[in-house]
This record gives C-alpha cells, structure tokens and sequence, in this order.
C-alpha cells in the first residue's frame, strides 16, 4: 500500500478500507514504515470514532518490531503526538524512551520532560528528543530567527546545557532548551554564517543546491527566489553575479528529487521533506468530485511535470488514471449527468497520452442519442473537449455533418465559431448560414457565444445579414442583465456568459464600441449611455471604460440637463418583483408558449396542403403574436432599471414613493403609490408613474396640492407626507 493510495481512500470516506489496507501494509516486510504515520495522521483528522486509536496502537506495535528501539522512535514520535490526551499512550511513549536509552539520568530527565503527565505531551516530547540526540560540539538553531548556538557543555545530573552563542555562554534547562532550539547539522546555512562565514562563501559557489536547500528548510520549506536574492545578495553574491549564480543553483536543484520550482519570476522553491514519486503525488490528487476537466488536467500536469523532470512519463500510470476515469465515467451516466460525454472525451484523451490508438466509440455513442447535436454540446466546458467531439461527429454523420456544425455555431466559442462556418462553406453548403443569424439574435442569452461571435464580426459574411453594430451593442447590454435576474441559468454558466460579454465589450480598448459610436447620432448616444449606466453585470472599470469612449466621441452629452426621471422615457422604473416577474413571463414564452407552437406548426404542417390549412394558419398566427409579445417585452426590460427603499426620495414626490393626500375641500385623505407599469393596479391606490394623473403629481412637496380627479377625489389634493413605497 502507498502513501496516495491510503490518502485517496481517506478521501473518498472509505476509512473501513484506509484501515484494512494499512494492517496488511503492516505485515508486509516490504512495505516502507516511513509511510505509516502518514496514514495514521489522515485517519486522526478525518475520523472521530476510535478507528484512528486502533490503528495507531497496531502501527505502533509494527514500528517497534521492524526497527531497532532508536530508529523506531523518531516514526513512533509522531503517532504518540497525536494522542496528547491520552495517558495509555504516555505510558507508551516513556516505555519506549527506556527501552532505547539505558543512560544514567534518564528516569530524571523524562520527570523533567513532563512526559509522564504535568506538560503536553509534543513539549515532553520535544524536551526528550533534542536533549537525547546532543552531544557538546553539536550545533543548535534558535526556532525565533535568533542566532545559532554550540553545545558547550551537558550536565549529567539535571541536564542543564550550557551553549556558546554570539553574546557569550549561557545555561539553559532542558525545557528551555527544547522550547527555543532544535538541532542542526554544520552544513546549516545559519551556522555556516555564524562560525564559519568564509567556508559558507566558498559553499555557496561550490554547492549551491545544498545552501539553498538548508535556507529552505529554515523558512518552512518553502521560499520564492526573490527572498532568496535579498538574504544573499549583495552580502555574498554580488548584484552582478546574482543571475549567473540563480541559474547555476537552479540547474542544480532541478537534479534534487526532494526540491520542487514552480513558476517562473518568482520561482518558488519548495522543499519536500520526503521524497514523492510523482505518481504517487499525482495520483494523491485524483478527486471524483472533480470535473472531468480537472481530471484531464491533472494528466496533462503529469505529463508536462515529467518532462520538466528529464523524466519519461509511465504509460501504466496514466491508464491507471484514465480507468479510474472510465469508473467515474460510467456514475455519472447513470445518474444521467450532463457531465458524461466530457468524461467519455477525457477517458479517450487520457489513453491517447498513454500512447494508446484512439476510441471515441462511448462519446459517439453518446452524441448519437442526444435528442441533437446542440444538447449534447452545450454543457462541454473546454475548447479541448470540442476538437474530440466535432472529429466524432464529422467522422459518424457523413450525411449531415455540416447542419449539425452550424447548428454548434451559436454555442461555439467565437474563436471556433468563423472556422465552422469556414468548414461548411468549404463543403459547398453556404445556404446553411442564411437562417444562423436570426437564430442567434432570437435567444441572446441561450446564444451568447454566437452573439459575441456577431459583435467581434465574422471573417466571411457571406450568406449572411449581420446586424447593425448599435443593434449588437444593445443586445448584449441587455443580455447582461437578463443573465443576472435570470432563475433558471445555472450560477457556473451565468458568470462565464457574462464574463465573455465583457471581454468582448473591452477588447482592443472598446475597439468595436467605439465603431458603433462613429455609426450614432447623440440621441441614440444618449440612450446607450444611459444603458450603460444601468447595466448591472458590468465592472466598473469595464462601465467606465465604455463610458469614457461615449464621453470622447459625444462630450456635449456630459453637459445637458438631466432629465427628471419621471420624464425620462429611456428608462422604465420597476421593482425586483416586478422585473423577476416580467422575467418569468418572458421565459414562459420562450421555453414553454414559443416550444409548443413550434409542435403544433409541425404536426398542423404534416396534414398537407398549406394553403387550405387553417391549423397551420392559426398556429403561424399564434408564432407572430408570440414573438411580437416577446420583442416588446424584450424591448422593455432593455430599457427597465430596477429600484430599491433606498433610491425614493422622500423631499418630493417621486417614481416609487407612497404618498399621504388630504382632499382640500373635505379633508379626507388617501394613499397613492407611484411605481412603474408592471406594478400598477389601481384596486389598490398603485399608480402607473407614467399615467397622466401620476404625473400631474410629480415634483410636489409637503404642503403642495394639485388638482386631480381619482375614484370620487375630485379638485385639490394636498401632499402631507411622502414615504418609500418600496419594501
């Protein structure tokens, strides 16, 4: 059993198999003991039953018996700090300690340490370890970045030591000494800098893999090359010297098993306190919660690590990974996961890289029974996993191949999107293309891609008619906020759609935005600027960007007066309510009313003779209606800009406010609530802002009246209070 192999089982919450699999480790002469406290580590932190105790008392048992008493304890050390609150393994602890050292003072030394109970038992531990394993000449290292010591001198009777530091000698107790020292070799770089600076200038050239290693270990294994330069340079390596110096002990460290680099300015060194076979280490990250992207990735890193190593990687390895893919692959198609078919693609490129011929036979298979093409590509999260799937579906659909590329168009990424266009034209078939961009325009938000396609501009236009820049700009400035107040997309999709609106918005400095403002009066400006303003799933640098580009091609639009918003037809005031609500109604025509008249087209089509057919007829009706409905709703929530309690004023009466009249002539009082269209209804005092009546009332303070005639209020109405009308 190896260290990853129990570390995934761990993982996966199958403990009952981590435990069986280490007690037969534990009978194999073979097995490395180094691995075993490891195991029992992951199983102390991930169980909370007496699993992880048992195993430890059969692991401690194991050490002793394959290792002699001295070499054992280091291994046993680390199981019996796992258990400080446990007396039976203190008890443990000290047998060990005097069956290893028969040495006169030890019974006095373990009372000091506390390990018989009075201290935690990492601190007796400690005490124990270091005062057991010095010697006088041996070097110490302060643990607080305090100078380095030597042992003078170890009392026999109290195990006091005495130690020459930079300031003098000094006594510590054995305690003290365990709290603030710990050994180190004369290799060490703090004690080369310390009694011997000119050997450490010298090793510094001359081995400089092993100085880095040690300065390492020192900063908790871990270190950028960057602090590196300012602890050695210019002290020890001259400013002109660093490069030449980094790259020589890089080179070196790249032979060093136990050293990782990552990254390339700064590069971070990291040491491994023991060496990991990098399958192993590979192999201990394979997660089935994953993605198949994630898993895909993790055998490219693999691959890509190996080389980067001088190593050859282990075919057998990577078709271990990709079975265990193949396993996961096979859940999550019973569970009916949108997730299969890259699972399917993953299985294939993982044996690819083992070396082995290709077989997409089980993501044909699965691209063939989706009810189309587009369904089975839409949940493909990476560019890698089309290149697969679009070579199965040329290679298995000779016939129809070039519909089922443009029907991916609109889901394509848009650096795909000209190439498959480009395929089928090549193909002869550019009559396919005419119907594309309607199609896209007809669902921005389920078309995203194929609609930044459209904004960036198509190489080749031919077969089709593309929108106006200004048509564009707005749709997906809409398509913004219809992602963002959108129930039914999903979180993932939702930020990655809006993320490409964005970056095609802001690409090449506003480069298409500022296009479309040179094809604009003021007046459309005006309006696009206010779109922008409002449109909720812009950054706010990405907001100010494209405003500074309105700014400099339109400067007079900065110095007009603003329009009260009441007065403002550019913008439609509503509540959340209100536009989840118009939301809603909006996808219930697209997914529900527009689906089914598309059905009953079909089957009224299928009964012959169009022209006598009056099914037909009154479907194509009902689809013009539909889709009228759905372009004006579109067409508002374009313009609809949600308010809150906090936006009403409450000087004036204003959109959203609830306001207290008093009839001048009787003096009885009613309460109107101003609010946008979606939300009026006049049974219960809510009035349409935009309502004649409402704005005869706009702008009034407290103590102002103006005439109106509502329900059987008729005259003057005087304004008495105003308040949020928004909860």
């Amino acid at each position: 059993m190896s260290n990853s192999e129990a570390q995934t089982l761990i993982k996966k919450g199958r403990y009952r198999e981590a435990e069986e699999a280490l007690l037969v480790s534990l009978e194999d002469p073979e097995a490395p003991v180094e691995d075993w406290p490891d195991v029992v580590e992951r199983m102390v932190k991930a169980t909370r039953d007496n699993t992880a105790e048992t195993v430890a008392w059969a692991t401690l048992d194991a050490i002793q018996l394959r290792l002699p008493q001295k070499e054992a304890i280091p291994h046993c050390v680390r199981i019996l700090r796992l258990f400080s609150k446990n007396d039976e393994f203190r008890t443990r602890a000290v047998e060990m300690y005097q069956q290893a050292y028969e040495i006169e003072g030890l019974e006095q030394l373990i009372e000091i340490s506390g390990l018989r109970g009075g201290k935690p038992v990492r601190r007796a531990l400690q005490t124990l370890d270091l005062c057991l394993g010095i010697k006088p000449d041996d070097y110490l290292v302060h643990k607080d970045e305090g100078p380095p010591a030597q042992v003078v001198s170890i009392e026999s009777q109290n195990w006091n030591v005495r130690l020459r530091t930079p300031t003098g000698e000094e006594l510590f107790d054995p305690v003290t000494l365990g709290d603030q020292y710990e050994r180190a070799d004369d290799g060490d770089f703090r004690v080369l800098q310390q009694f011997d600076p000119e050997g450490f200038a010298k090793r510094l050239n001359s081995d400089p893999a092993n100085i880095v290693q040690t300065i390492v270990k020192a900063h908790d294994n871990r270190i950028t090359s960057d602090d590196l330069e300012l602890m050695l340079s210019p002290r020890y390596v001259p400013s002109s010297q660093w490069s030449k110096w980094w790259t020589k002990a890089r080179h070196a460290l790249k032979k060093s098993p136990s050293i990782r680099l990552e990254g390339r300015n700064p590069v971070m060194i990291t040491l491994q306190d023991k060496v990991v076979a990098i399958e192993d280490e590979t192999w201990a990250l394979f997660d089935i919660h994953a993605s198949p992207k994630a898993w895909l990735d993790l055998a490219q890193k693999y691959v890509r690590e190996c080389k980067s190593r001088s190593m050859e990687h282990k075919p057998e390895f990577l078709l271990r990974l990709r079975d265990a893919v193949s396993t996961e692959a096979a859940t999550l198609e019973q569970r009916q996961d949108s997730q299969t078919l890259s699972a399917c693609l993953t299985v294939d490129h993982i044996g690819r890289l083992a070396g082995e011929e290709p077989n997409d036979a089980e993501a044909v298979r699965i691209i063939n029974e989706a009810s189309c093409v587009r369904d089975a590509f839409v949940t493909l999260p990476a560019e890698t996993y089309w290149a697969g799937a679009l070579e199965c579906v040329k290679k298995n659909r000779p016939d129809d191949w070039a519909e089922a590329f443009v029907e991916l168009i609109p889901i394509a990424a848009p650096s795909r999107c000209d190439e498959l266009a480009e395929v089928v034209r090549q193909d002869g078939k550019d009559h396919l293309l005419g119907g594309l961009v309607d199609e896209i325009m007809s669902d921005v938000v389920g078309n995203v891609n194929g609609m930044c396609w459209l904004y960036q501009g198509p190489k080749n236009t031919a077969a089709m008619q593309i929108p106006t820049l200004t048509t564009l700009v707005t749709r997906l400035l809409s398509a913004l906020d219809q992602i963002k107040h959108s129930a039914t997309m999903p979180p993932e999709l939702a930020r990655e759609a809006q993320a490409r609106i964005r970056a095609v918005l802001s690409a090449k400095k506003c480069q298409r935005f500022k296009e479309c403002l040179e094809q604009i009066d003021e007046g459309m400006a005006d309006a696009l600027r206010t779109q922008v303003k409002r449109a909720s799933g812009l950054s706010d640098a990405g907001r100010t960007d494209l405003l500074n580009s309105i700014l400099g091609r339109f400067p007079a639009l900065w110095v007009k007066p603003q329009k009260k918003p009441w007065e403002d037809s550019q913008i439609l005031f509503c509540t959340e309510a209100g536009y989840a609500g118009k939301d809603a109604e909006l996808d219930e025509l697209i997914n529900v009313k527009m689906k089914e008249n598309a059905i009953a087209i079909g089957k009224a089509a299928e009964r012959g003779d169009l022209s006598e057919n009056s099914e037909y007829k009154f479907a194509l009706e009902e689809r013009d209606l539909l889709r009228a409905r759905a372009a004006e709703i579109k067409s508002q929530m374009t313009i609809a800009r949600v308010m809150r309690h906090e936006d009403v004023p409450t000087e004036h009466v204003s959109v959203g406010a609830k306001v207290k009249f008093k009839h001048v002539a009787t003096d009885r009082e009613i309460t109107l609530t101003f609010l946008g269209p979606w939300e009026s209804n006049v049974d219960l005092n809510i009035l349409n802002y935009q309502a004649p009546i409402s704005q005869g009332l706009m702008g009034l303070k407290i103590g102002e009246s103006a005439e109106i005639d509502f329900k059987d209020f008729e005259g003057q109405l005087e304004v008495i209070s105003i308040d949020s009308g928004i909860e």
